[in-house]
């Protein structure tokens, strides 16, 4: 009970709570989930939802890249590709990597299991891939108009959002 009138008093005073909880501290994780039900605002949520998979032990989950729910090999090699073209830094390659490559269920990661285990996000390789992903797409989205002209930029999201679809 310290814990929970600690963590009380911190977060009124304004402190970030720097200890984690053992997660047999069954108040401690009441009050989060009581947090994160009633919670006013996405930040308050997000917070509650932070605490919530720190005591739960679902961060530790994240962390591991192997599960038989998605490809995480295949994810790794497109990671470590995308790097080399942020690198390289052109935007055809960018561009033909890209559209070879934008599936909405890659390797698996649209598997819906994925994303129930915790409370926010999913595993990190498949949020590195993601992360990844936007920031080539905005790369191409704010090239200069002699690497690619802005009708040709458009014709590429066009064509990428069908293959994706809209959902």
């Amino acid at each position: 009970m310290v814990s929970l009138v600690t963590s009380i008093v911190s977060w009124l005073q304004g402190s970030p709570r720097t200890e984690i909880v053992p997660a047999n501290n069954k108040a401690d994780i009441s009050y989060w989930y009581k947090v994160l039900n009633s919670a006013n605002s996405y930040d308050e949520w997000k917070t509650a939802a932070e605490r919530l998979d720190e005591l739960e032990g679902n961060n530790e989950w994240k962390r591991q890249r192997t599960s038989p729910l998605y490809d995480h090999n295949r994810l790794g090699e497109r990671i470590r590709r995308m790097h080399e073209l942020e690198v390289d830094d052109k935007i055809e390659s960018v561009i033909f990597w890209l559209r070879s490559g934008l599936l909405r269920n890659l390797g698996g990661i649209g598997n819906r299991r994925l994303y129930d285990h915790c409370h926010l996000g999913t595993k990190y390789i498949i949020e590195q891939h993601a992360d990844g992903i936007r920031r080539l797409l905005t790369r191409v989205a704010d090239c200069e108009p002699e690497e690619m002209s802005l009708e040709k930029r458009l014709a590429f999201f066009t064509e990428s959002r069908h293959s994706l679809g809209k959902t």
